[in-house]
């Protein structure tokens, strides 16, 4: 299976999950009102950079 290949059969579901995860809890109240995408892009960035820096360093 090819990283494309990988992406449109795991990564859109996986994608579609997290929306949804998302909404759900900003319908509660429990996370700002911003677009999901947004959201869910910031959280993954954040956290690949805490793993970078404190598993990558010397």
């Amino acid at each position: 299976m090819s990283g494309e290949q990988f992406i449109q059969q795991i990564g859109v579901k996986v994608l579609a999950r997290l929306t949804q995860i998302v909404e759900h809890f900003q319908a509660k109240g429990q996370i700002i009102d911003v677009p999901a995408s947004s959201l869910i892009r910031m959280t993954s960035s954040t956290l690949i950079g805490y793993f970078i820096t404190k598993y990558a360093s010397p």
